[in-house]
């Protein structure tokens, strides 16, 4: 089940990258940046969770 959380989170991550770009390169940087932003804390979190270890 973790691993499927992380790979949603790393799918969710390439979303918010590629749907951010077109927006700050063409025409609405802010929203752009916010997506670009999202996919960035989410990358982070699939990094943070791929490399710990479940702690129990």
């Amino acid at each position: 089940m973790r691993q499927l959380v992380t790979f949603l989170l790393l799918i969710g991550a390439v979303a918010a990258y590629t749907t951010g770009f077109g927006p700050l390169f063409f025409g609405a940087p802010l929203v752009g940046y916010v997506l670009v932003a999202m996919g960035l804390i989410l990358e982070v979190a699939v990094w943070r969770r791929a490399l710990h270890p479940v702690r129990r």
